[in-house]
């Protein structure tokens, strides 16, 4: 087995993987290892993306009254926690929102479990992506593109509260919305692209801009302070992804280094 992984991956994907591997464990046994690990984030600027919300408006108007009606009705059913998981899947994850729950067990997560001490597999919990994914936050891109349709200021309130209770039920890093960089790289840059419409129309208010600020902030650090894992140890998707979230946390956070 040993030469068969040897000779897929290389002698140096070995000695990386068992490098993470000890520091996965090191920071299990010694909480202090943790921030010797962590890179300092100082986000400047949140508002990188630009916006027409008047060109978006007529585009989405001109739609079939079909797709009109899938996508309020889609923005309706997320207000209240439901959402279209994996673009196939109704999942519904709770009025107030369970950030930590896996709908289609029952199964709530602890949120004050650190993401390193969090198993990639457990039977009891079940997949670990029935919990992260509302938590990409792509119905909040929904929510923006419903408002720009009707212009009714419920899809910004569920924007903001949303965000909002996200911030309050998911400090860094704990919890297993911390665990995965890809997922934090997805969840920036959609919070990021649906917030930029609600700027444009004006309705961003201070508290969404703080936020953004630090969902923006324990993001990018995530990613960038685990980027070794991505880059060495895995040869896929979650590369690309996280190097995405890689670049618009520098961009944010004026990191030129770090684009260079």
């Amino acid at each position: 087995a040993l030469k068969s992984v040897i000779r897929e991956y290389g002698i140096s994907w070995i000695i990386n993987r068992a490098l993470y591997a000890t520091k996965l464990k090191a920071m299990a046994s010694l909480p202090f290892v943790e921030k010797i690990f962590e890179k300092k984030v100082d986000v400047k600027k949140t508002n990188i993306f630009s916006v027409d919300s008047k060109r978006l408006a007529e585009f989405l108007n001109k739609l079939s009254y079909e797709d009109k009606k899938n996508l309020i009705n889609e923005a309706d059913k997320a207000i209240v926690g439901k959402i279209l998981g994996f673009s196939s899947i109704d999942l519904d994850y709770g009025n107030p929102i369970n950030w930590h729950l896996n709908p289609l067990t029952g199964y709530v997560m602890d949120n004050k479990i650190k993401w390193f001490k969090i198993s990639d597999f457990d039977r009891d919990r079940g997949d670990i992506k029935l919990i992260w994914e509302i938590s990409r936050f792509s119905h909040l891109v929904t929510f923006a593109r419903a408002y720009c349709l009707t212009m009714d200021k419920k899809y910004y309130q569920a924007f903001s509260n949303q965000i909002d209770d996200w911030v309050q039920n998911n400090e860094y890093s704990f919890g297993v919305h911390y665990k995965c960089g890809q997922e934090c790289s997805i969840r920036m840059v959609n919070v990021l692209l649906a917030s930029t419409l609600f700027e444009d129309v004006g309705l961003l208010t201070d508290k969404d801009k703080y936020n953004l600020k630090i969902i923006t902030r324990d993001s990018y650090k995530k990613v960038l302070s685990n980027f070794f894992y991505a880059h060495k140890c895995i040869r896929n998707n979650h590369t690309l992804s996280e190097l995405m979230g890689m670049i618009v946390g520098a961009w944010c956070c004026e990191d030129w280094d770090v684009l260079k």
